[in-house]
């Protein structure tokens, strides 16, 4: 029987934030936490901390509820290839990946009201790739719109964005239709010609991952060696994607992750 910690009561007060998540067909996920409960940041002396974990793949579908202790001033890896059940892992894909640090006690009374958390994503490959991500936006109770203008997108033969990958961030009551997230995406080119991209929905708690290779398959021609703008118009949706950049040289895979 596995001994899971009990939350304290002022767990609420700790929010989860988003990270991505790849595993199977070679890839693999390591989440980093570091235990930042010091008081050269909180006015309170170093405390444990506890790491609260649950995996999503993108169809909203959780695959694995964790929890762990950390001790005072350490860190915490978690291998979610270790983690998630071996015949589910196989075929998980991408999705993502919800944590929260909370600590045993609170800072200071009055001193805070939330504490955010932060950590970091370490996706690699069997072929040898590796790149870092960083944890962006969390959860929302109510249903969302966001829109924002991105700064410059570029793409050429060999730095080539694959996939561009949005978190549902929807944790509130189930509702036909609107708890359901979707993006749209419009580039402008330096001919100031316009493209759109209106991806399908996927569930609550979901990820929307928009193939370029499919979707956007002249996107090179398109930009003709110059930067274009991109517009982004969420529902339900983080609206900051990761950017999925891949390449091949002699047969290895290589990739990079960022977002807009």
């Amino acid at each position: 029987m596995v001994n899971t910690p009990i939350l304290p009561g002022h767990a609420e007060r700790c929010h989860f934030n988003v990270g991505l998540v790849r595993l199977g067909s070679g890839f693999n996920t390591h989440v980093h936490f570091w235990n930042y409960f010091v008081p050269e940041i909180y006015n309170r002396s170093a405390q444990r901390a506890l790491v609260d974990l649950e995996v999503y793949d993108a169809r909203g579908a959780c695959v694995l509820r964790e929890r762990r202790s950390v001790e005072s001033q350490a860190s915490a890896v978690v291998d979610l290839g270790a983690a998630v059940a071996p015949d589910t892992a196989k075929v998980f894909g991408i999705g993502t990946v919800h944590a929260r640090l909370i600590p045993i006690e609170l800072p200071s009374e009055g001193s805070v009201r939330t504490l955010p958390t932060e950590f970091m994503v370490e996706i690699s490959h069997a072929g040898g790739s590796c790149d870092i991500a960083h944890n962006i936006g969390g959860r929302r109770s109510i249903p969302n719109v966001t829109r924002m203008s991105s700064g410059l997108w570029f793409a050429d033969s060999r730095s080539n964005p694959r996939y561009l990958i949005f978190a549902a961030n929807y944790f509130g009551p189930s509702l036909p239709v609107v708890s359901r997230g979707a993006a749209a995406l419009t580039f402008l080119n330096h001919r100031g010609v316009r493209r759109t991209l209106s991806a399908a929905s996927v569930p609550a708690r979901g990820a929307l991952v928009v193939d370029l290779k499919t979707d956007f398959p002249d996107m090179i021609e398109f930009l003709d060696g110059n930067p274009a703008r991109v517009g982004v118009s969420t529902a339900n949706m983080i609206s900051k994607p990761w950017i999925w950049y891949e390449s091949s040289n002699d047969g290895m895979l290589n990739f990079c992750i960022d977002h807009l």
